[in-house]
């Protein structure tokens, strides 16, 4: 557990900037999505201790990140690519979609996502949130 929570070390912290670069921002993005996955089994599996820990190191996101991460995470879909076998071959299919968030555990995210103050604000601020 520890290990994902430190996956996402303040990125501006260690470069000394005032902001992220596109590079940074994308995989902190990456970061939180599947931190946010992982959260919701939490709580589905009844660890609401653990979806804590998640959330007391996603605390001091930017709301508007959050709310785009939210976004994202309700509307993506489970997608594999078809592909000919002539265009390539590999052992391991990796057209799935790494972020999909099975329906099961979207109840359980929104949960999650409750638990930010200020997050439902944002959203009707903001309507539909351009994403990166």
């Amino acid at each position: 557990m520890q290990a994902l929570l430190r996956l996402d070390q303040d990125p501006v912290r260690v470069s000394g900037t005032e902001s992220l670069s596109e590079q940074q921002e994308t995989t902190l993005r990456g970061i939180r999505k599947t931190q946010v996955r992982v959260a919701a089994y939490f709580l589905r599996c009844g660890r609401e201790d653990l979806a804590k820990l998640i959330y007391w190191d996603m605390q001091h996101e930017p709301l508007a990140r959050l709310q785009s991460i939210r976004q994202e995470l309700q509307s993506t879909t489970a997608v594999i690519a078809t592909r000919t076998e002539s265009s390539f071959w590999e052992f391991t299919d990796r057209g799935e979609n790494f972020y999909f968030l099975e329906p099961a555990l979207q109840p359980y995210a929104d949960q999650f996502f409750g638990w930010f103050q200020g997050l439902a604000a944002v959203q009707e601020e903001q309507g539909s949130v351009e994403l990166p």
